[in-house]
């Protein structure tokens, strides 16, 4: 075979490659979201003998109208607020965010969900250790045992309405790693289009 002939089919693999790499590119994202990667969150909250997980504190009251960046709620040790915070490795960490409270404590962790239409989708949700999920003010997930984190470990239907949707989780911790861990999968319908932001949070620092 002629060394243009050589080159010309390497090309129409190189093409065929990369067209596939596409497509399985996008079928992932109609299928699964990328994972959270910037919350807001608010803690801590009391969680000693395990009253944390049942106990509806401040944010979770509020959040049936949407996260309000400057609330102040009654916490452990006096008056707490929202504050931004990103991922690693697709995890949030809380630990780092309360250095004085690691123990018998829950915090809160707010998205913004915006969908380009009514959908109805999974929540896939990993947690350490247990968890409340709250979609415009209802809740739509828990889980109370402790456990480590594993990710899309569960999943809970989501029905999103078209534009802004207030996802709300509660985690509650015991001792050891206090993680969270979230994305939207396809249920009924593709997960494309679907973002992630803090919304009126957007200035936290």
């Amino acid at each position: 075979m002629s060394d243009s002939r050589v080159l010309r089919w390497a090309g129409l693999l190189l093409g065929g490659a990369l067209l596939l790499s596409a497509a399985g590119r996008a079928r992932a994202d109609a299928d699964a979201t990328p994972y959270v990667d910037t919350w807001a969150v608010c803690g801590p909250f009391d969680n000693a003998n395990a009253v944390g997980f049942d106990a509806v504190y401040g944010p979770e009251k509020d959040m049936a109208k949407g996260i309000d960046p400057d609330a102040k709620y009654d916490g452990l040790g006096g008056k707490v607020g929202w504050v931004k915070a990103k991922t690693a490795d697709d995890t949030l960490d809380f630990l780092p965010l309360f250095p004085n409270n690691q123990e018998n404590a829950a915090a809160y962790a707010y998205v913004l969900v915006k969908s380009p239409k009514d959908m109805t989708c999974n929540l896939s949700i990993g947690s350490d250790d247990g968890a409340k999920a709250f979609l415009n003010g209802k809740q739509v997930y828990a889980h109370a045992e402790d456990r480590g984190l594993t990710k899309d470990e569960d999943t809970a239907d989501l029905m999103l309405k078209a534009g802004d949707n207030n996802l709300l989780v509660k985690v509650v911790q015991v001792g050891g790693a206090w993680s969270l861990c979230v994305r939207l999968t396809k249920k009924a319908d593709a997960v494309d289009g679907i973002t992630f932001s803090l919304g009126a949070a957007a200035g936290l620092k």
